[in-house]
């Protein structure tokens, strides 16, 4: 699967002051690019658990920003470890509402592809059917009514 966001992402969007703080976990002042992957990956694993209820996995085409957005900030919120800022912690809340609309069909992708929802999915198995009497009232008993 394609990720949403990729670390140059990541590095757009943080400052390398904050990527380096996030991501050193050794003390040795640079990017740990190991880490930082990890951590999307890891974001990309937690949208896919909700974009997945409402559409087809995997998400073909290119990634809406909102996405990449979702993405970078979900792996931010998981590369620190312990008490999270409040900023940072509010972006999360806010990307896992907006996750669990997606999930419900409440919001979109902001893709063109619609999506692959349960509500426009074939059924496949078998309804189940009631065992009922003969009937009663039949053309032939209503012909001379």
């Amino acid at each position: 699967l394609m990720p949403y966001a990729v670390a140059a992402d990541m590095q757009t969007r943080l400052n390398a002051t904050e990527l380096i703080k996030c991501t050193d976990r050794a003390g040795s002042g640079s990017l740990n690019t190991t880490v930082l992957q990890a951590a999307l990956d890891d974001a990309f694993g937690i949208m896919n658990t909700q974009i997945g209820r409402w559409y087809a996995l995997p998400i073909v085409g290119t990634a809406s920003g909102a996405m990449i957005a979702c993405q970078c900030d979900i792996a931010h919120w998981l590369l620190y470890i312990g008490d999270k800022p409040d900023n940072i912690h509010t972006r999360y809340e806010e990307w896992k509402k907006w996750l669990e609309d997606v999930a419900t069909g409440a919001s979109s992708l902001g893709m063109d592809d619609p999506p692959a929802s349960l509500n426009n999915a074939i059924i496949t198995q078998p309804c189940t059917t009631a065992d009922a009497p003969n009937r009663f009232f039949t053309q032939d008993r209503l012909r001379d009514w």
